[in-house]
């Protein structure tokens, strides 16, 4: 299963970047006109495809997450093209389509702070446990001394998420004391499930 996975992982990849590719190189006529081959008219396997179909549906089937899209296109042609599950649960299930827009406004977090911060791990110049004031010290301000790096990458700092620059300016702990929410900031043992 794991080769599987690295295989489905490399893939969906070399599939990302040949669109990439295509695009810089303006070699794509554009979104709207690409259009749909055999994976095997450019050179894919339609076999390593079906990965992300059981991959994706045991996903879904485990309740990891309630749909997905993949388009997987090289030398600027689509290869495969398909939606699973749904995009809405609540208030009823609403099936995906392979129309469904998705907000990938948080994928920098993923992609370019995580891969940075682990790359300082391996290198030794930074810790998961250290607090993120021996860093930045000017971060321990309005109570968040105890905040590890670690808490920040696991989103369990206690930090408010989509919150206004105000309420940073302000401090977490008077903004929650207003809205009768006296939470405590999370001490450097608790929430540590990270170890290196």
């Amino acid at each position: 299963m794991r080769i599987r996975m690295k295989s489905l992982a490399a893939t969906f990849f070399l599939a990302l970047f040949s669109i990439h590719s295509s695009y810089a190189q303006g070699t794509s006529p554009g979104p709207q006109a690409l259009t749909t081959v055999a994976p095997t008219a450019v050179g894919m396997s339609p076999t390593h495809l079906t990965y992300l179909d059981s991959a994706i549906e045991s996903e879904i089937s485990r309740q990891q997450l309630p749909g997905a899209v993949v388009i997987v296109g090289r030398q600027g042609k689509i290869v495969y093209r398909r939606a699973y599950g749904n995009k809405a649960l609540e208030p009823r299930p609403e099936p995906m389509t392979v129309d469904t827009i998705f907000d990938l406004a948080s994928l920098t977090k993923v992609v370019a702070t995580a891969t940075s911060v682990m790359i300082l791990i391996e290198r030794g110049q930074i810790r998961l446990a250290d607090p993120v004031t021996r860093y930045i010290p000017e971060f321990g301000e309005m109570g968040k001394k105890n905040i590890t790096v670690e808490h920040l990458l696991v989103h369990r700092s206690g930090l408010i998420a989509d919150n206004r620059l105000m309420i940073i300016f302000k401090g977490r702990r008077k903004h929650l004391n207003a809205s009768g929410n006296s939470r405590r900031w999370p001490s450097r043992a608790r929430n540590s499930s990270i170890r290196m």
